[in-house]
């Protein structure tokens, strides 16, 4: 998982100030591996994080990304937690509009 996240965060075109370790979020139904990113962008004139994971299981895998600006840190980081720890893979669901039925 460090491999496909070191590669897809490699070439980042955007004025990168410095670059998270990889960081393991560990899951027993869905390997999750991430980094976090800190840039400018000269057009806001802001200071920003970007936040890159890839979870695989179930034969798949996604590509999770999540921008925001520094200000917003405190606030958005805890959403981040929450969506590494609840996305699911492979999960088949029979009818979408019903969701999720219990048989």
């Amino acid at each position: 998982m460090s491999e496909l996240v070191t590669a897809a965060t490699e070439h980042d075109p955007r004025q990168i100030l410095s670059k998270g370790e990889i960081i393991p979020f560990p899951r027993q139904d869905v390997e999750v591996a991430w980094r976090e990113v800190y840039f400018y962008d000269p057009q806001e004139g802001r200071h920003a994080f970007s936040r890159l994971a890839i979870a695989r299981g179930a034969s798949l895998q996604a590509l999770i990304t999540f921008d925001f600006w520094a200000d917003d840190a405190p606030r958005l980081r805890p959403v981040w937690d929450e969506v590494l720890r609840s996305v699911q893979l492979g999960r088949y669901i029979d009818d979408p509009a019903r969701g999720d039925i219990l048989h």
